[in-house]
C-alpha cells in the first residue's frame, strides 16, 4: 500500500500588498523624477519640470491609486498551496483590470517602482510567474532596497521549482527586514522544499515568535518535523495550526497522515473525515482515508472510498493500486461470491500501469497476483519490470528479495 498523497505546503502571502506597511504600500528609496536638467549638468528644483511632465506625473498617480482600489477586494492575505496544482481564482476579472490600470501608470510614468511591484502581484496571483518576476525585477532595478518585490519575485521562483534563486530572494527581504515573519516563513518553506529540514525548522521558528497567531507557520514547522520523522512535535504543531484555524482542510490531511505514519488509524480516519467535510470534491481526501481503513483491515470501506476517489480523479493511479490491493487483500480474508475478486484487483493492478508505466509497486502487485492465480508467464513479466523500476532503498529490499527468489523459482 502506498501513502495517496503526500503532506501539503501552504504559505501565507500578501498577493497584492507585499513589502507594505500598517498605513500602506511602503515609499521607495527614490522618486521618479529627473535628477537633471537635460544636458545642462545641474541639479533640477521642482520648477524645471515642464507642466507636461508634471500633468503626466499627476495622471499616472491618479490610475495607480485608481488600481489600488480596484485591488481592494483581493487584497488581504492569500493561502498558496505549494503542492497543488489548482486553477487561480479570478474574481470575476477584477485582477485583470488591475493589471490593465497599473500598465496605464507605467506608460506615463516608466519609473515608478510600486506599480511594477503591484502588478508582479497581480501576475503571480494569475499563476503568471515569468511576467511576475519581469516586473519584480523592474522595481528591484529602481528601488534596490523594496523589501516586498525580493519576497514576491522569490514566491513567484519558488513556484517556477527555482528554490535556490528564491532563497536568495528571501535572504535579501530578511536582510532588509529582519522583523518581517512572513518572509522567514517563506524561506522556511525553500528550505523545506531543498530536505533542508532543520534550517526550515529554525526559520519557522522566528516567523512563529514575530507573529505567534498565523497558522501556516505551525503547519509548515509541523511538515519539516514529520518529515525529520519527530511525529510528536509534528502533531503538536499541526494541533496549534487548527486550534488557531479550525476551517483550514490542509492541516487535517497533515495531521492524518502523521497518525497514519504512527499507526493511529482511528485518528487519522477523524482527521481524513473532517478533510473531506471541509473540501468533499476532493479526491485526496477520500484516498487517504481509504489508506487508513485498509490498515484496519476494513476492506470493504477503504475500497468504497478509493471508489470515490477514482470518480473524482480517473487518472489516479496510487487510488487504482491501493484499490487492486483493497480487493485482494478482501480476498484473502473472506470466500467472495459472484465476480472473481482477483480479477477485479488485476484490472486495477493493469490501470495502474497504464497510467503510470514507471509505477513500480503496481508490477510487484500484479506480479502476486498473477503468481498466485498460477499463471506464471505473466508473474515473471511483471516481477522483472518491478526488478528494473524499484530504486534499492530499504523500503524496497524485501519485496526485491522475494522477486528475486520468485523469479528463480517460476523459471
Amino acid at each position: 500500500m502506498k501513502l495517496s498523497a503526500p503532506s501539503r505546503l501552504l504559505v501565507m502571502f500578501w498577493i497584492l500588498c507585499a513589502g507594505c506597511t500598517a498605513t500602506g504600500p511602503r515609499k521607495p528609496a527614490r522618486e521618479s523624477v529627473r535628477d537633471t536638467v537635460a544636458g545642462s549638468g545641474v541639479e533640477a528644483s521642482q520648477d524645471a519640470l515642464t507642466a507636461s511632465d508634471d500633468s503626466r506625473k499627476q495622471e499616472a498617480r491618479r490610475l495607480f491609486e485608481e488600481a489600488r482600489a480596484l485591488s481592494d477586494a483581493v487584497e488581504k492575505p492569500f493561502i498558496v498551496d505549494l503542492d497543488a496544482k489548482d486553477d487561480p481564482p479570478d474574481f470575476g476579472g477584477q485582477l485583470d483590470s488591475v493589471i490593465e490600470v497599473y500598465g496605464e501608470a507605467l506608460k506615463l510614468d516608466p519609473n515608478h517602482a510600486p506599480s511594477y511591484h503591484y502588478r508582479g502581484g497581480a501576475y503571480l496571483f494569475k499563476q503568471q510567474y515569468d511576467r511576475a518576476i519581469a516586473d519584480y525585477d523592474k522595481a528591484i532595478a529602481l528601488d534596490p532596497n523594496y523589501m516586498g518585490a525580493y519576497v514576491g519575485r522569490g514566491l513567484a521562483h519558488q513556484l517556477l521549482g527555482q528554490h535556490d534563486r528564491a532563497l536568495a530572494d528571501y535572504g535579501r527581504a530578511i536582510a532588509l527586514d529582519p522583523e518581517d515573519a512572513s518572509a522567514y516563513d517563506l524561506r522556511g518553506s525553500a528550505f523545506l522544499k531543498t530536505q533542508q529540514y532543520t534550517r526550515a525548522i529554525l526559520d519557522f521558528d522566528k516567523a512563529i515568535a514575530l507573529d505567534p497567531k498565523v497558522a501556516v507557520a505551525y503547519n509548515s514547522r509541523g511538515l519539516a518535523y514529520l518529515l525529520k520523522q519527530q511525529y510528536g512535535q509534528a502533531i503538536a504543531d499541526f494541533d496549534k495550526a487548527i486550534a488557531l484555524d479550525p476551517e483550514n482542510a490542509t492541516v487535517y490531511h497533515n495531521r492524518g497522515n502523521a497518525y497514519m505514519v504512527t499507526q493511529q488509524y482511528d485518528r487519522a480516519i477523524t482527521d481524513h473525515s473532517s478533510f473531506i467535510a471541509l473540501e468533499p470534491n476532493n479526491a485526496e481526501g477520500y484516498a487517504s482515508r481509504g489508506l487508513a481503513y485498509y490498515f484496519k483491515q476494513q476492506y470493504g470501506r477503504a475500497i468504497a472510498d478509493f471508489d470515490r476517489t477514482i470518480a473524482l480523479n480517473p487518472r489516479h493511479a496510487i487510488a487504482y493500486y491501493n484499490r487492486g490491493a483493497a480487493h485482494a487483500a478482501k480476498m484473502r480474508s473472506s470466500l467472495s461470491l459472484g465476480r472473481p475478486p482477483i480479477s477485479r484487483a488485476l484490472e486495477d493492478m493493469d490501470k495502474a500501469i497504464a497510467l503510470d508505466p514507471t509505477y513500480a509497486d503496481a508490477y510487484f502487485g500484479k506480479a502476486a497476483l498473477c503468481d498466485q492465480a498460477g499463471r506464471s508467464a505473466e508473474a515473471l513479466a511483471a516481477y522483472r519490470k518491478f526488478l528494473d523500476l524499484a530504486p534499492p532503498d530499504p523500503q524496497n529490499l524485501v519485496r526485491i528479495q522475494t522477486a528475486r527468489q520468485r523469479i528463480k523459482a517460476l523459471q
